[in-house]
């Protein structure tokens, strides 16, 4: 089951995880158990998948309430908002489809469209605002399983949660990070490698000269065992670092264009920081329902 999991570790401080509980009050016994703590900042860590899977679980516990419904394997394409309509559109095309066909398009209606799209966000394109910029620097991170009698990896286990600190690699232009899950989920640990060198299309190429390095030979070796464990598709998949401004405002802030609001990464884009965009994120959905929640009962007074 773990191997099918993807990703690589998620920090939650502090601030996140106090807007995600507000948000999602039932969802607080079970992460606390499952994250191991950072004691530098009371947040906690988890592995990406932890955090998707206990949103993606609870969502689906909703299946069935007249008032949600839930769609798998489309893509958004366009909104219609016009002030006339007692609703906003949007339009959204089957995965791998080419939206000309009727069968292979869906159109929802509603009060209000949210923009949670991430950081390639299509309704923060048709709002026209600016697409996220690269910052000039990218990562590669996975999962592995690591066997308790693994010679290399297996001490690594035992070192506590960063347990080769924060290896810089050619003056600091590149990074490897490894993360202990071993704790709570034995042998499980979370590895990153980041570089300055956009033109890198594989880690090898990164570690390349520590891997043939003399006076390298404990990291060397502790690369090549994480090159062997690691998921291939892991290996193959680059991520380019972004960021996207948040949208211009007045001082009371930017509260969406007509029926149209962003969160997260669709509205304000960081940097990997401690985990700061996912809080945020989290954050952003907090406030939100607390104004609905205000809405309503103006309206219930009136």
């Amino acid at each position: 089951m773990y191997k099918k999991r993807k990703g690589g570790a998620y920090i939650m401080q502090p601030n996140g995880l106090k807007a995600l509980y507000e948000v999602a009050p039932q969802l607080q016994q079970g992460l606390d158990v499952l994250g191991v703590d950072v004691p530098s900042s009371n947040g906690k860590l988890y592995a990406w998948w932890m955090i998707r899977d206990a949103l993606y679980q609870e969502v689906l516990k909703q299946k069935d309430n007249n008032n949600v419904k839930f769609y798998r394997g489309w893509t958004f394409e366009n909104f219609f908002d016009d002030p006339q309509s007692p609703t906003i559109k949007a339009r959204f095309k089957r995965e791998g489809c080419s939206a000309t066909d009727e069968e292979d398009c869906l159109e929802l209606e509603g009060a209000l469209l949210i923009g949670a799209d991430g950081i390639h966000s299509g309704i923060r394109a048709q709002l026209g605002l600016p697409p996220a910029d690269p910052v000039g620097s990218c990562v590669w991170r996975g999962s592995i399983q690591i066997p308790e009698d693994h010679s290399t990896l297996g001490p690594l286990l035992h070192k506590g949660v960063h347990p080769m600190g924060y290896v810089s690699l050619g003056g600091a232009t590149s990074a490897v990070s490894f993360l202990n899950f071993h704790s709570k989920y034995p042998g499980v640990m979370t590895w990153s490698i980041s570089t300055k060198d956009t033109s890198a299309s594989h880690p090898r190429q990164v570690v390349g000269p520590y891997l043939l390095s003399d006076d390298k030979k404990e990291l060397s070796s502790i690369l090549d065992a994480l090159f062997e464990l690691a998921d291939p598709s892991d290996l193959d998949f680059k991520i380019p670092f972004l960021t996207s401004k948040p949208p211009d405002s007045d001082e009371n802030g930017w509260g969406g264009q007509g029926r149209v609001t962003l969160v997260g990464d669709a509205a304000h884009g960081i940097r990997s920081a401690g985990g700061q965009a996912g809080g945020m994120a989290f954050e952003d959905a907090c406030i939100f329902i607390r104004m609905l929640k205000q809405q309503q009962q103006q309206q219930q007074q009136q």
